[in-house]
């Protein structure tokens, strides 16, 4: 048995994720990890990661983003080839931007996904593996409620102070894990829903297993952010404004503003 006090964060989640479990239709386990930068499970989730390099340390109590899905098949084994995603192009470069624009270190962030595994669904209009849409899985209630406790494991794992969900996809997986995310996002199907609500931002969720409070805070995704942030909502803030105050206030109230 391996020494736990010697192993990187990454090695014991990795380990875990070996054990998920089985996969529903149109879903295949991540045969393998890119020595890259990429989004958990695809990689490594930390930014600096580098084939023949040390992997960098988690972010501990730091950030953790948590995107929808890692990639179709298809696009998993492109950057597979390239050991490592496009982090110039796509929903990784528009992160890339807006992590910037708030600034919060790369550094600081380790990237996951909600959904374990990749998509192998064919589009049938293009006869393409398509990475964008809704997830497969999400509708396999015992999946879904194994990809909850997933997170929760890296949750606890990296116990972070400030917790970035990207887009609506991740808003029911991440809910339950928390009483206070439970209450003030039950039922909402999109950000809009939330912005309602006054509830996007989440002050003060307690994991389970955590030592501290979270907070939580519901983006735009990057990879449609361009018309989508255009319809947020925050106190009498309207678009990009709106969802830069959210962060903003978010930073500050996790201790974390620069």
């Amino acid at each position: 048995m391996k020494d736990t006090e010697s192993q990187h964060p990454l090695e014991q989640i990795a380990e875990l994720l070996a054990n998920f479990g089985d996969y529903p239709d149109s879903v295949t386990p991540v045969p393998a990890c890119m020595t890259g930068v990429a989004f958990f499970p695809g990689g490594a989730g930390l930014w600096g990661a580098q084939l023949g390099q040390r992997m960098p340390p988690m972010p501990i109590d730091k950030v953790m983003v948590v995107g929808h899905n890692f990639d179709s098949e298809d696009h998993y084994k492109q950057s597979l080839a390239r050991g490592c995603e496009r982090v110039t192009q796509g929903a990784w470069g528009g992160l890339c931007r807006m992590l910037r624009a708030w600034d919060i270190p790369l550094e600081d962030c380790f990237f996951t996904n909600a959904y374990m595994g990749l998509k192998v669904n064919v589009n049938p209009s293009t006869g393409k593996n398509e990475s964008s849409g809704r997830f497969p899985g999400a509708d396999n209630h015992s999946f879904v409620y194994r990809c909850r406790a997933f997170l929760l494991k890296q949750i606890q794992m990296q116990e972070p102070r400030l917790m970035l969900t990207l887009g609506k996809e991740v808003l029911p997986v991440v809910a339950p894990i928390a009483h206070e995310l439970t209450s003030a996002w039950s039922g909402a199907t999109d950000l809009q829903e939330l912005d309602r609500r006054n509830a996007a931002l989440i002050r003060s969720a307690q994991f389970p297993g955590v030592r501290h409070l979270t907070t939580v805070v519901a983006l735009t995704h990057p990879a449609n952010r361009g018309p989508n942030v255009k319809r947020r909502r925050y106190h009498n803030l309207e678009g990009v404004v709106a969802e830069d105050a959210l962060v903003r206030d978010s930073l500050e109230a996790c201790g974390l503003l620069h």
